[in-house]
């Protein structure tokens, strides 16, 4: 018996902080509630004061800086469901960070930006002005430069990279950091737990960070207990809070692993069995991911310390402490990497821009993969635009679906962007969720960042661009040989489909930012 509660005692655990979260978002809704029909009554002219709150709040969000679309959701929530509505954005339409939070960051940031070297684009200038102000852009809008003596390869399979990853993390001498949107219970995770607890016996130190919302129920069981005893440091970012807070909506939507600041692993994996093809609920889960050495390696590392110090308070590290201080020589002549990230906290969008600008100046092709397809104006005009211009621009999304609504939301996307040209595939065998841009056999992109309005807005993510590496063609090959595997969208069929699946996808469009 007590080993059955101990068992489900994580369980219990989300659970209470779950019950308490509701409990005291409702006590703080419900005053909330008796606050504005006190106002009502003592006005006596309830209808009017509904009128006036509805017009100050529609004001409010005309007036704040954000994107159109997430606006025009919110304000109609609000003329519908004047209450309800103000609330929830209250709780999670305000995109701005707080002033204290927003000060935080920018301190972490200017503490550990000398530590990023401002890279020369000379070369890159040279070769591509085009590509040279793309890179700057990114630069100039994230603080992380592009660098050459780096090396990337690509995994066209979640198992293939978390098989070489454990090598990679077997040999580790003196640190790993991982951080990961979801660590669940899994196949994946016992044997990655297995190796840490060697090498933390080896006298590696291991930091590890999950983020609350995207781990919450899917964490082994005496998940923090289990590290602290093996001798692993652990943070959680971004805890439930019973404090009605916007910051609830920001999520650390990064994948990424440091190996001894000489190797790191970025892309769309998660630590779960359906990542590496265990697990097959949703059918054959297509993710992939890649392999950075060389100077870029660093990159990720600050990537890491930066949202540790973020989410961990008490308790700051020595950067200095996990730079590769050995003199390596690398001898790679083989084109420039540039990770990059981006979040909540910067206003500039860089992820969503990074894409636009790719999209913008592709000559020949641009072939895209993503679970979710839910943009805004910006980038469905690129993207018809490029294919009006007779660019081939082709998007693979899933077949078999992991969040109902959020798939026929993408779906309400598709009639315009195929009257334009755009070839649209699903993943007949199951569930893709690899999020790659490919463009003229010498650019792509893979990371962590989703086509759709919480990546884009919302999430911590992180990406790698690759400029000239040969990567690029297998990347290409890959996207073709996963298109045999799809179902192509016909635009007259799909004009046909019915009526009340066209009332619903535009409803459901209408509320697309906020998916």
């Amino acid at each position: 018996m007590k080993k059955s509660n101990k068992g489900e005692g994580n369980l219990l655990l989300n659970i209470i902080k779950i019950v308490i979260f509701l409990v005291l978002i409702s006590i703080q809704l419900y005053f909330a509630f008796i606050l504005l029909g006190e106002t009502a009554d003592f006005a006596k002219y309830s209808s009017f004061a509904f009128d006036i709150i509805k017009l100050c709040a529609v004001l409010y969000i005309i007036y704040k800086n954000q994107n159109p679309a997430y606006k025009i959701a919110w304000i109609v929530l609000i003329m519908f469901f004047p209450i309800p509505g103000i609330l929830l954005y209250i709780l999670l339409g305000n995109t701005k960070l707080s002033k204290s939070m927003q000060k935080k960051i920018n301190n972490i940031d200017k503490k550990t930006e000398v530590l990023l070297s401002d890279k020369p684009f000379d070369e890159i200038k040279e070769i591509d002005k085009l590509r040279y102000n793309q890179m700057q852009y990114i630069y100039k809008t994230t603080g992380y430069p592009v660098l050459k003596n780096s090396s990337v390869k690509y995994f066209k399979l979640g198992e293939e990279y978390f098989e070489e990853m454990l090598k990679d993390i077997e040999k580790a001498e003196k640190y790993i950091l991982i951080e990961y949107f979801i660590i669940s219970q899994s196949t994946m995770w016992n044997r990655l737990f297995e190796v840490l607890k060697k090498k933390v016996s080896n006298n590696v130190k291991v930091y590890i960070m999950t983020d609350e919302i995207g781990s919450i129920f899917k964490l082994p069981k005496h998940f923090r207990k289990k590290l602290k005893e093996a001798g692993i440091e652990y943070s959680i970012f971004n805890p439930i809070s019973p404090i009605i807070s916007s910051y609830i909506n920001y999520r650390d939507h990064r994948k990424i692993t440091v190996i001894d600041g000489k190797v790191a692993y970025t892309g769309g994996i998660n630590i779960g069995d359906e990542y590496i093809n265990v697990s097959h609920k949703l059918g054959h889960w297509k993710d992939t991911g890649v392999r950075v050495t060389g100077e870029a390696v660093w990159s990720y590392t600050v990537m890491f310390l930066r949202m540790w110090d973020l989410s961990k308070t008490k308790q700051e590290l020595d950067y200095k402490y996990f730079m590769n201080n050995k003199e390596e020589k690398y001898n790679y002549d083989k084109g420039y990497v540039m990770p990059y990230c981006d979040g909540p906290n910067n206003q500039n969008n860089p992820a969503e821009n990074t894409y636009i600008n790719m999209i913008n100046t592709a000559k020949n092709y641009i072939y895209i993969t993503t679970p979710y397809l839910i943009v805004d104006n910006e980038t469905v005009n690129s993207l018809v635009n490029s294919a009006k211009s007779g660019v081939d621009v082709r998007i693979i999304t899933p077949y078999i679906p992991d969040k109902t609504f959020v798939h026929l939301t993408t779906r309400s996307f598709y009639q315009v962007l195929l009257e334009a040209g755009v070839k649209i595939y699903e993943y007949k065998p199951g569930f893709i969720h690899s999020k790659t841009f490919v463009i003229d056999d010498e650019l792509a992109i893979v990371g962590t960042i989703n086509l759709d309005f919480r990546s884009l807005y919302l999430h911590y993510e992180c990406g790698l661009l690759m400029y000239k590496t040969g990567e690029e063609i297998i990347i290409k090959n890959d996207f073709l040989e996963t298109e045999e595997k799809c179902i192509q969208i016909n635009l007259d069929t799909w004009k046909k489909r019915g009526f009340m699946k066209k009332i619903l996808e535009a409803l459901l469009k209408a509320f697309a930012p906020m998916m």
